[in-house]
């Protein structure tokens, strides 16, 4: 997998890509997109300090998902995730992507900052459950 960054405007986008084709896209700023029209949340999730809901729904052949996490600190960018799969292997390659996936910070001193993230993501093992299907899989609250 690859993952590429542009900084269009006032805003980052971060797209996971695999054998040529997109995995998954993040957006990361102040204006998510809002849901797509007619889906519901299916998961949602509250742990270390982040919100995270997820919807999918269906266009055409492919079933879009999408992944908004809100950290609870004010002023912090929100992250829009999106991706459209076809078929059983995207979704274990989303599966993948999003198991893995963690909220990091910068920690700030007064002449350099550094990156800290969580050695093991507190949403990953369910949003990947989610995606794959798995029962029992939909709301969580943690510390």
């Amino acid at each position: 997998m690859s993952l590429t960054y542009e900084v269009p405007a006032d805003f980052g986008l971060h797209r996971i890509d695999s054998g040529g084709r997109e995995v998954l896209t993040v957006y990361e700023g102040n204006a998510p997109q809002r849901p797509a029209k007619g889906s519901v949340p299916e998961i949602n999730l509250r742990q270390g300090g982040y919100t995270v809901t997820g919807s999918r729904s269906e266009e055409g052949e492919r079933v879009r998902y999408e992944v908004f996490v809100r950290q609870d600190k004010r002023d912090t960018p929100a992250l829009h995730l999106v991706a459209a799969v076809a078929d059983a292997d995207e979704r274990l390659q989303l599966a993948a992507v999003l198991g893995g996936f963690r909220g990091c910070s910068f920690r700030r001193s007064q002449d350099s900052q550094t990156l800290v993230c969580p050695r093991k993501s507190p949403w990953g093992e369910q949003l990947a459950e989610w995606v794959i299907g798995k029962k029992g899989v939909g709301s969580a609250e943690g510390k």
